[in-house]
């Protein structure tokens, strides 16, 4: 029955859409602050861009979710990639760092309102099994993503500047643009505001009668330093270009990296089947202190750093388990304000750890990286110690 999921024209236009925006987002998300950090010569203003990146993307959302309830879904997944072309344009001929900042802001902010547009909409599907319709997606975003980093390591391997990579980007915008313009669907919008409204309203009432509330605590602290570990590794390909490693190797390895983890992600949920989850969680949590230990103890050496970018790339492979986890911890009608609740967390701490991290790395990177591997240490024992194992039924 998998073809009625390929039959569908509007899926089909998801697919292409989440395809194709991958294929040219992610090659810039990467390209973009190694370029800034170039002309600015300033880590920690590449910091001060990763947290304004994370501002727009705590804001965006929330515009994106406004236009839907206004205009047809796929109206405005097609304005953004015309958006997206014109603005690498743009940066093709800009040379003044200011300007170039602030569209790179907003092109960072176009993912989220691309995922605004698209994500509500497979989430509301009620004639298709919606865990399919994600998987395929994820399929395609990877496919996608993969591809469209090889292409760049291929321009960067033939010494492309950021002005000529820019434009061909922007020209398969423009021709993935042209092709959901054929597939010719409109995906009309969702109104889910009121129910938006609605949750948000009695968040406030839910925690109040909120069950295992030290769960809670403890799984904050744990992604909290999660999130400064994630604000170390977006400084990763900048720290190996500092140390003579081409941009190329970087977008190749990012690109196998996205070919391997959908593949590794299935087979590492089906080997740690019968495996309590609360070690996989714990695991996916003290796993991040590998790379940095290799940064601490082998620092500036080109290829462990390729390798650490491919460690800390496949670590996603176990995310849907550590999930899955995190929900366990709580009841049914518990899991979902924990998850609102740590999500709020999350955007606060995404804004404010980039320059956290900035200002460690301008001062001594070897502070920063030790700073980091203790409070991994101190919040996975922690973890160890207070959260529950995964009970048979599957919640604690």
């Amino acid at each position: 029955m998998i073809n009625k999921y390929f039959k569908n024209r509007n899926l089909v236009y998801i697919y292409v859409a989440f395809f194709g925006f991958f294929f040219v987002f992610e090659s810039v998300s990467i390209l973009a602050p190694i370029y800034l950090e170039k002309k600015t010569n300033s880590v920690y203003y590449v910091s001060l861009f990763f947290s304004l990146a994370n501002a727009v993307g705590v804001i965006f959302p929330l515009i994106g979710r406004l236009i839907t309830s206004k205009v047809s879904r796929s109206s405005l997944v097609n304005i953004v990639f015309l958006i997206m072309s014109s603005m690498l344009i743009m940066t093709a001929y800009i040379e003044k760092t200011l300007p170039l900042f602030i569209i790179f802001l907003l092109i960072f902010g176009l993912k989220n309102i691309f995922n605004q547009a698209l994500n509500p909409y497979i989430g509301n599907l009620n004639n298709f099994d919606t865990d399919k319709v994600f998987a395929i997606r994820d399929l395609f975003l990877f496919l996608g993503a993969g591809l469209g980093l090889s292409l760049s390591s291929i321009l960067k391997n033939n010494n492309l500047t950021w002005a000529k990579t820019s434009f061909i980007l922007a020209l398969l915008s423009i021709i993935i643009f042209i092709i959901l313009r054929i597939i010719n669907v409109s995906i009309q919008p969702v109104m889910e505001l009121n129910r938006t409204e609605k949750r948000v309203s009695t968040m406030k009432n839910k925690f109040t009668r909120f069950e295992n509330k030290r769960n809670l605590a403890v799984l904050i602290i744990m992604y909290i330093s999660g999130y400064f570990v994630s604000s170390l590794f977006q400084f990763l390909p900048i720290i190996c270009i500092k140390n003579n490693v081409k941009e190329a190797s970087i977008l190749l390895i990012y690109s196998i990296s996205y070919y391997a983890v959908p593949i590794l992600s299935l087979l590492s949920v089906k080997y740690f089947e019968k495996t309590d989850r609360k070690y996989v969680f714990i695991f996916d949590h003290l796993f991040d202190i590998l790379p940095i230990l290799l940064l601490v103890l082998i620092p500036g050496n080109s290829i462990i750093l390729l390798l650490i970018l491919v460690i800390f790339n496949i670590k996603d492979i176990v995310s849907p388990i550590s999930i899955a986890y995190f929900f366990n911890c709580f009841s049914e009608s518990d899991g979902n304000t924990a998850w609102a609740l740590v999500g709020a967390i999350a955007n606060t701490f995404s804004i404010l750890s980039p320059i956290i991290i900035g200002m460690l790395f301008e001062k001594s990177i070897f502070l920063m990286e030790i700073l980091i591997i203790i409070s991994l240490l101190a919040t996975g024992i922690v973890g160890i110690i207070l959260l529950p194992k995964q009970q048979k039924e599957g919640k604690n």
